[in-house]
């Protein structure tokens, strides 16, 4: 989500239980540059700054979601998902009330 998506998500009155993917952000932007030299395209970013951005992001949405009481976040490791799918899948369904196969 950008920053301008944010702040209308901070702003809305709306209820909402939104899930927040998390992955370690060294495999993010491995996957990224990846991704770019298979484009051939330079990366616009140097990794460090990245780093800095993706973290500054993610404690940004954990801290709006922190002080709205019509929000509950449930992060949702990468890892963890892929290893336990099953498991993350009644944890999911458990968080939002309802059953995943619907």
């Amino acid at each position: 989500m950008c920053a301008a998506g944010l702040r209308r998500w901070a702003r809305s009155p709306l209820a909402a239980r939104p899930l927040l993917a998390t992955r370690d952000l060294s495999e993010v932007l491995a996957s990224q540059n990846l991704m770019l030299d298979r484009l051939n395209q330079a990366n616009p970013v140097a990794d460090d700054k990245a780093l800095r951005l993706y973290q500054r992001h993610l404690q940004n949405v954990r801290s709006l979601a922190g002080v709205r009481s019509n929000f509950r976040l449930l992060e949702v490791p990468y890892s963890e998902v892929i290893g336990a799918a099953a498991d993350w899948s009644k944890k999911i369904s458990a968080f939002l009330g309802r059953d995943l196969d619907h």
